[in-house]
């Protein structure tokens, strides 16, 4: 189910671009997020394990994606 969400946008056809247009803002949107965390971290002296922030990153960079996935899903209905 998420997979069929998370790439609805490769049924847009002609606008295969849309789909790596997505992909750069999610993945940007998670590194910035993740650098964020780890600048509030080290301001307040937390020590965190690396996998905290691997998970931060994934969950950041994936959830623009289910949600850009629902939004051209619901493009390719028609109503």
């Amino acid at each position: 189910m998420i997979y069929s969400v998370i790439f609805a946008e490769g049924g847009l056809g002609s606008l295969d671009g849309l789909v790596t247009l997505f992909i750069q803002i999610s993945l940007g949107f998670g590194a910035s997020v993740t650098l964020l965390a780890f600048l509030i971290n080290l301001i307040s002296k937390q020590k965190l394990k690396p996998i905290i922030y691997i998970l931060v990153f994934l969950i950041a960079s994936i959830l623009p994606l289910i949600i850009s996935g629902v939004v051209c899903g619901l493009m390719l209905i028609d109503y």
